[in-house]
């Protein structure tokens, strides 16, 4: 990081996608891989609708794909769903209850219909920061000795500074129970292996002191007491913290 004035020039720098057309699996992924991974495509289109388009990583060896679905009349917002994070369970220490049921996951992001995804707008930091993040949490999950579940959450650096032109200063790991069933965002492959798959919430600075301070628990309260009844971004809503 020292080589950057910024943590998000450092993100922007170091991350480089392309986007495809066509949501076929690299060629290096594992046959078990592919076969898993294909079931989480069916599970999304069923519940989410047909896939526009998949991100992928160029000149990386991070298996972590990213699928695009565009807004529709039953979910008129973005969505952005991580492919490959899934692929090996996460390092979660034995003292955790239940440890296999949270092993495996998948990370997700929503985002406003006049959000611009597109080719050209991935050279911004403003329209590419949900990709960024959504890439930094996967890499992070997947190293040997990290996980991630419900209620984590990541500053923008320290000390924390705002996402792109955003408000916000970093991001909470949720389950999406506002917005989907609870057989979206929990479900079992074929094999039995449960499958997670979470939202990323941005939070504004004094909404993540709250949520260190107080927990979880009362975050949520304070989200309901606000009416912010929406996992979808929107950098206008209301700091709940005050």
């Amino acid at each position: 990081l020292a080589e950057y004035d910024t943590f998000d020039e450092w993100l922007y720098t170091y991350l480089s996608y392309q986007l495809y057309p066509e949501d076929d699996l690299p060629a290096h992924i594992s046959a078990a891989s592919a076969s898993y991974r294909q079931e989480i495509i069916a599970h999304i289109e069923k519940h989410l609708g047909p896939i526009s388009a998949t991100f992928r990583r160029e000149d990386s060896d991070s298996p972590v794909d990213l699928l695009w679905l565009r807004p529709s009349a039953n979910r008129p917002y973005h969505t952005l769903v991580t492919l490959g994070l899934s692929d090996r369970p996460m390092d979660i220490p034995d003292s955790v209850p239940q440890k296999t049921m949270g092993e495996r996951a998948e990370l997700m992001i929503m985002l406003p219909p006049e959000w611009n995804i597109s080719p050209d707008n991935l050279n911004s930091e403003q329209g590419y920061w949900p990709i960024a993040w959504l890439t930094m949490l996967a890499d992070f999950a997947r190293t040997p000795g990290n996980w991630l579940g419900t209620g984590y959450v990541f500053p923008n650096g320290d000390p924390m500074t705002e996402i792109a032109d955003t408000p916000f200063s970093g991001v909470l790991v949720l389950p999406p129970f506002v917005s989907h069933p609870h057989e979206y965002y929990a479900f079992h492959s074929r094999d039995g292996t449960r499958l997670n798959l979470y939202a990323l919430i941005p939070l504004y600075p004094g909404e993540i002191e709250l949520k260190t301070a107080q927990g979880l628990d009362v975050l949520l309260e304070r989200f309901d007491e606000s009416g912010i009844n929406s996992e979808v971004v929107n950098i206008h809503r209301k700091d709940s913290s005050r």
